[in-house]
């Protein structure tokens, strides 16, 4: 039994609740919204993962060291 372990039931429930609270016009604009934060987050976060594969690798460092010396 997962944290968000959602059966199609409950998705209808929910999605009415939805509609009641906030109409049928305004859904279309709501899940538009959570689209694009969704895809910022993801455009986000492999940005970040990214930035960590351009880490420095051992070699590098070792020749970095030896013009030092």
């Amino acid at each position: 039994m997962g944290l968000f372990d959602i059966g199609s039931k409950d998705l209808v429930l929910i999605l009415l609740i939805v509609v009641l609270l906030w109409g049928g016009n305004k859904v279309p604009e709501l899940m538009r919204g959570l689209g694009r934060g969704i895809r910022e987050f993801r455009q986000a976060s492999e940005g970040h993962l990214g930035e960590d594969s351009k880490a420095v690798t051992p070699d590098d460092s070792a020749a970095k060291h030896s013009d030092l010396s």
